[in-house]
């Protein structure tokens, strides 16, 4: 495994565990595969880690986090998404309409 994005994922993930409780954020890979790609299944680009934020204000938090440590965010809505456009040094907030 790359040993840069072990650090900047381990960097994040700890961003985000002081934001949103263990449950809401996906890191492993058998939890983000999902995450992987749009309908476009032969283009895969792995995640850093999914974000599952249940309020507006962690969103907000997410992102603050995310541009301080110069991270890119690809939201996701309904499980829509163009990971055409993402980076695999990237972090998904999927935001679900509750």
């Amino acid at each position: 495994m790359d040993t840069s994005r072990s650090r900047r994922q381990a960097a994040l993930v700890g961003a985000l565990g002081r934001i949103l409780p263990p449950e809401c954020v996906l890191y492993r890979h058998e939890d983000t595969v999902p995450y992987e790609c749009d309908a476009l299944t032969a283009y895969r680009c792995p995640p850093l880690a999914v974000a599952l934020p249940e309020t507006a204000e962690q969103v907000a938090a997410i992102l603050r986090s995310c541009h301080e440590m110069r991270v890119p965010v690809l939201s996701e809505a309904m499980r829509y998404r163009v990971v055409r456009w993402c980076t695999a040094a990237s972090l998904r907030i999927d935001v679900v309409a509750g």
